[in-house]
């Protein structure tokens, strides 16, 4: 029986069983659904993809590899392997295959499937050259996709030569509206080799804020209601909450400053296992926290479930569902083009 797992391994040195859900993956787990699933991902590249690939494997084969190779180009390959792979598997022995990755896998085409109508969407499959930008992409249209099945108005906003420029944009209500910025750290993205540290977290954040909150450059204008989004990758048990205790010093450091910051919420990408009999199925999954700041002194009243709570789904069949799952508005049907740096 094929079987996806990674270490489990918590800040504590044991061993930490996955959350459950009661969703379940729609990937058809067979060498065709994972071919599928290949030439689907490869598609988003388009004409872009040749290049892409070429430049993954000269470094690949470099003595001295990359430390980033290009997120998209190294999920298509992963997914091509475990079909060649499930297509020589003789059906009686153990097939171990990573957990993290398929899951991944099934969040970016899920997340990209339901922004596909969006009419940026050259841009978009464009800003994917950049091998950073691919995981920003991924969680900025996961983030958008949670906030819109939360019942909000989303937008996400284009990128032009200058201004402050935010992500995404949420508008709870007919008067109010919020701006969020969205940042994937890169130490933030694992699989990681040791569990996060408290300190050195507590910095990255602060950081990170000091960036986006600036009130002369940062991407939340100080005149706006504003969120600091924070993605994750594979964390492992006890990642997002070291990211949350984490966030709450940082805010409670500067409880006398920034008061147009909502507060910090943070997204980890990950996933949960379904036992069903000698059956396992794989469940992409949210993560989702929000740490509200002391010192927010603006009108947006941000409720318990409807940004954020603990744990969510990325329903592949539902809360990350088709396109049109979101009303777009004039506003949302303005550009998608992200800026090609590192958020």
């Amino acid at each position: 029986m094929p079987k996806a797992e990674r270490p489990t391994a918590g800040q504590d040195g044991h061993e930490h069983p996955r959350r459950c859900d009661t969703g379940v993956s729609t990937l058809d787990f067979t060498p065709a659904g994972f071919q599928d699933l290949a030439d689907e991902l490869q598609k988003l590249l388009g004409r872009q993809y040749d290049k892409l690939r070429a430049s993954y494997e000269r470094g690949r084969s470099s003595p001295t590899p990359p430390t980033e190779v290009h997120r998209l180009v190294h999920l298509i390959d992963y997914a091509r392997e475990v079909s060649a792979r499930l297509a020589r598997h003789d059906g009686t022995s153990t097939l171990t295959l990573d957990a993290d990755l398929i899951c991944e896998l099934l969040i970016t085409r899920d997340v990209f499937r339901r922004w596909r109508n969006h009419p940026e969407w050259p841009a978009l499959v464009q800003a994917l050259a950049s091998p950073l930008n691919v995981q920003h992409n991924v969680m900025t249209l996961a983030v958008a996709s949670y906030l819109a099945d939360a019942g909000n108005g989303v937008g996400l906003v284009p990128s032009p030569a200058s201004g402050r420029i935010p992500d995404i944009w949420i508008q709870p209500s007919l008067i109010e509206k919020v701006e969020l910025e969205v940042k994937t750290p890169l130490d933030f993205r694992g699989p990681l080799d040791q569990p996060l540290a408290h300190g050195p977290t507590v910095e990255h954040i602060e950081q990170v804020l000091n960036e986006a909150a600036s009130t002369k450059r940062g991407q939340l204008d100080p005149k706006a209601s504003g969120i600091l989004a924070i993605g994750a990758f594979h964390l492992g048990p006890g990642g997002v909450e070291t990211l949350e205790r984490a966030a709450h010093e940082v805010l409670d450091r500067q409880k006398t400053r920034k008061p147009h910051v909502v507060g910090i919420g943070l997204f980890e990408a990950s996933y949960t296992e379904i036992q069903v009999g000698q059956s396992a199925s794989l469940q992409p999954l949210l993560n989702v926290r929000l740490v509200r700041h002391p010192n927010y002194q603006g009108s947006v009243a941000v409720e318990p479930g409807t940004l954020a709570v603990p744990t969510t789904p990325l329903g592949l069949s539902g809360t990350i569902g088709p396109p049109g799952a979101a009303p777009m508005n004039q506003d949302q049907r303005r550009a998608l083009a992200k800026r090609h740096r590192h958020q």
